[in-house]
């Protein structure tokens, strides 16, 4: 794991770290935001956003995400903090963005040609994230006396807990987080990382790869109810209620009736139902985390 990167500035009470690296060559861009807090917040949010999502500079100068520029990653990690204010923000940025569009979590899991999301057990989501995580605490903390970096682990021990929030596209990333849990189960530094995450967060999952926008796999779901993390799982009829996608929310309900029957901890909330989806309204879902949070 490489001990420095560089940084770059953003957005007021945003900072942008790129080309973190995690596992051994692979590198993501993190943007923080809430970064002054973050050796006081009480939580830290990790986020994987969607499709289109990026840079405003990079949408605002592309001809159709120009017109969804206000959901950029630096905004919606604003956003996200203005519902948590005792929290700091980790954005993690795909690796690539095929077309300028498309957000490839390539660092994460492996897509086809045509951008088909591939799970399977052993990619190193899991090892990635959690030394990306650990790596930016240890780089942004190295003045600071509350935490702790064990010299035999890679992974940076400090209060705040940690939930993982996933929106539209970026629940792939989540899934295959998922697929990971039986493989990695002895490795520390998974270990340590898992043991500080509190929550996880499906806000309105969807891909256009014909399968697997969510998981149904029993054993994949007994693992996931086996860890003890509250689960929420957001949805609009954007994705559940595509007619062009019926697998979306056939799958949807399955997700959550096999994690109930199993006895996780699930909570499924609806939002918009009673309007048709939109783009709009798939968006807004990521206004709605707090409210979820309060509920459950």
């Amino acid at each position: 794991m490489a001990n420095s990167f560089t940084t770059s500035s953003s957005q007021a009470s945003c900072k942008r770290l790129l080309n973190v690296e995690g596992v051994e060559g692979r590198f993501n861009d993190v943007v923080l935001c809430g970064v002054e807090k973050l050796f006081t917040s009480k939580q830290h949010i990790i986020f994987f956003g969607g499709d289109v999502q990026d840079y405003k500079e990079n949408m605002e100068s592309h001809y159709t995400n120009k017109h969804y520029a206000e959901w950029d990653l630096e905004s919606t990690g604003q956003l996200l903090r203005s519902q948590f204010p005792d929290s700091t923000v980790f954005v993690i940025k795909p690796s690539e963005m095929l077309l300028k569009t498309f957000s490839m979590y390539k660092n994460f899991l492996g897509f086809d040609e045509d951008g088909k999301p591939e799970f399977t057990s052993d990619f190193g989501a899991l090892l990635h994230l959690a030394q990306l995580y650990s790596l930016v605490l240890e780089n942004e903390g190295k003045s600071d006396v509350n935490g702790v970096c064990s010299a035999n682990s890679n992974v940076c021990s400090y209060d705040a807990e940690v939930k993982i929030l996933g929106f539209s596209k970026g629940c792939v990333v989540l899934n295959q987080l998922m697929y990971e849990l039986d493989h990695f189960k002895d490795n520390k530094d998974v270990t340590t990382f898992l043991d500080k995450v509190t929550a996880i967060y499906w806000l309105d999952g969807g891909h256009n790869g014909g399968t697997k926008a969510y998981i149904t796999d029993d054993k994949v779901l007994a693992n996931i109810k086996n860890i003890d993390k509250k689960l929420y799982i957001l949805v609009t009829p954007y994705q559940i209620k595509c007619i062009n996608r019926r697998w979306i929310g056939r799958e949807e309900a399955d997700f959550i009736k096999k994690l109930k029957a199993l006895g996780a901890n699930v909570r499924e909330f609806r939002f918009f139902m009673d309007t048709p989806g939109s783009i709009e309204n798939h968006f807004n879902i990521l206004t709605k985390v707090k409210k979820v949070t309060d509920m459950f």
